[in-house]
């Protein structure tokens, strides 16, 4: 794999980076950048009112502005308000409430052809695109659904908010698979205090809920989105699958760091893709229905390196990243087979990312690649680095990069796709997998665990004040559709073994577990088991013993 890998790479170098371009993506000192690229229209914001970022906030990680380039000709552009904030009754006195305004701009011109005012509770994550020009908002544990272009094309409400019942707990996640279909919300709740935890609560357990929803369009103009509850499983782990409207890629540790990638069919079939070798646990972003990136260690978890595979076991190309803040964010355009990509990295240079505060000094990059190929097509710097990384977006057709700067909003013109990108693509879309509508089913990776509390069941959290049940019919949120046990419950068909009523699925591994390693260096299998435990599934394919 390693002679492929080396060969495709020799590849994209002759053809997109080039040599120069190869060493400064491996920060290799002693070489100068090149010219930064010029946007083709800049979008300017103190019309609108943005008053820039809190230094204090934007240090601290805080989600303070956001734009989404949502097809080339519109941008969705939301920021937090400095203005007094009401005090709304019976108001959390403990709340640190704001106001944040969301803007729908035409470009390049600039004209607000929506607005709309939100009222938030914290100053966290508030807004997922999850595909298709739909968004996730996030008003404290409540959720909605809007979709600007589709209610502005249908002549309502640009952001018409529609309800998304879930479980009860926190939403700390949201991720929208590339085609659009399928949207994960992660729940954070608590559960009760087991013997010898502290009175103050420091060593209270964690545990977390992942709801499925369908995304289809709506059959009617004036409900452009239609809703569906497609599952849900716990675990005690936070954890970021990628999946799609059919599946999700799951890596199996196999000896000496060789992991085994497959593509798991939520209808029980198994597709094994492609052999990876890393010291870490490998970090898997799905990039179309038949692509996907993987982030690898070679020996350290601060030499990442990033590789393309189709689901044919191809590897495409393979590039070290250097050491980051955090992992890569992406945004990806499938139907162009592209994918930007953003990295925080420390701006000094010799200063160790592990070892920075958070009021170092930081710089951002984002990237745009062809995905097949490796090209580079655009490269940007970033002013202000922001560490949730909101502030760049590629639109779905691939054609234009969307960049906050810190008074306007940047927009780059990417290359049209080449006659060879095209080519590529119909190859790509030879090797995609069966579509499927049925229900989440993590058979791979699942096996019953204890009911934690309420979080299984219960009366779903929704507004008051938003429109009723979603769209559609709503989700399932009592259990699994087709499900044949208790809350949380997988289907029959697709369980490894009996799941019992009462009993809640939980992710037996996950690619964010911590990097916890044996004395002699490998690292140990990923476990859910309880101190006391013993396997129940002791010898099964996937099983952690």
């Amino acid at each position: 794999m390693f002679l492929a890998g080396r060969a495709t790479e020799w590849r994209r170098v002759k053809r997109g980076l080039g040599m120069t371009g190869l060493l400064l993506g491996l920060g290799v000192p002693g070489l100068s950048a090149e010219a930064p690229p010029k946007p083709f229209a800049r979008v300017p914001l103190g019309q609108l009112g943005f008053p820039g970022y809190p230094v204090s906030l934007l240090h601290a990680g805080a989600s303070m502005a956001t734009v989404h380039a949502l097809d080339g000709k519109h941008v969705l552009f939301t920021y937090s308000l400095r203005s007094l904030v009401p005090r709304l009754p019976g108001d959390d006195a403990n709340d640190t409430d704001r106001q944040v305004e969301a803007v729908l701009l035409e470009v390049p011109s600039g004209k607000v052809l929506a607005r709309a005012k939100w009222y938030l509770h914290d100053h966290g994550r508030y807004l997922w695109s999850v595909g298709r020009g739909v968004f996730v908002l996030r008003m404290g544990s409540e959720l909605s659904v809007i979709a600007p272009l589709q209610g502005l094309a249908a002549g309502t409400d640009a952001f018409r908010r529609y309800a998304l019942p879930h479980r009860p707990g926190t939403p700390v996640l949201v991720n929208g698979s590339p085609d659009g279909k399928v949207v994960t919300v992660e729940l954070e709740s608590e559960l009760p205090r087991a013997a010898g935890d502290d009175e103050s609560g420091e060593r209270r357990r964690k545990h977390y809920t992942l709801e499925f929803y369908r995304l289809k369009n709506g059959d009617r103009p004036e409900t452009p989105i239609a809703i569906s509850g497609a599952g849900a499983v716990g675990s005690p782990l936070l954890l970021r699958l990628a999946m799609d409207g059919d599946g999700y890629l799951w890596a199996e540790d196999g000896n000496k760091g060789k992991w085994t990638v497959s593509f798991n069919e939520f209808g029980g079939k198994e597709q094994q893709i492609a052999p990876v070798l890393s010291s870490c646990n490998p970090r898997l972003n799905l990039l179309s229905r038949s692509q996907f990136l993987v982030e690898t260690c070679r020996g350290s978890d601060q030499q990442p390196v990033l590789a393309a595979f189709g689901f044919d076991g191809h590897e495409n190309w393979e590039e070290p990243f250097g050491e980051a803040l955090q992992p890569p964010t992406l945004a990806v355009a499938p139907e162009a087979g592209r994918f930007a990509m953003s990295r925080l990295v420390a701006s000094s240079n010799g200063a160790p990312v592990s070892s920075l505060g958070n009021d170092d000094p930081l710089s951002q990059e984002v990237r745009v690649y062809q995905t097949e190929s490796g090209d580079m097509l655009l490269k940007v710097q970033c002013s202000p680095a922001v560490r949730t990384a909101e502030n760049f977006d590629l639109s779905p057709d691939g054609k234009t990069l969307a960049v906050l700067a810190p008074e306007t909003v940047d927009l780059y013109r990417l290359p049209e796709l080449s006659a060879r990108d095209r080519k590529d693509l119909a190859e790509v879309q030879a090797i995609t997998p069966p579509v499927g509508d049925g229900p989440v089913a993590l058979a791979h990776i699942t096996r019953p665990i204890d009911a934690p509390g309420s979080v299984g069941g219960g009366d779903a959290v929704r507004s008051a004040d938003e429109e009723p049940a979603a769209v559609a019919a709503g989700p399932d949120t009592s259990a699994n559709p087709g499900a044949d046990g208790g809350a949380g419950s997988t289907p029959a068909a697709a369980k490894p073994a009996a799941v019992e009523a009462g009993k809640t699925a939980a992710v037996a591994g996950d690619e964010h577990a911590g990097d916890e390693r044996s004395s002699a260096g490998s690292r140990k299998p990923p476990t859910l088991m309880k101190p006391g435990e013993t396997p129940e599934f002791k010898g099964q394919k996937g099983s952690p013993n």
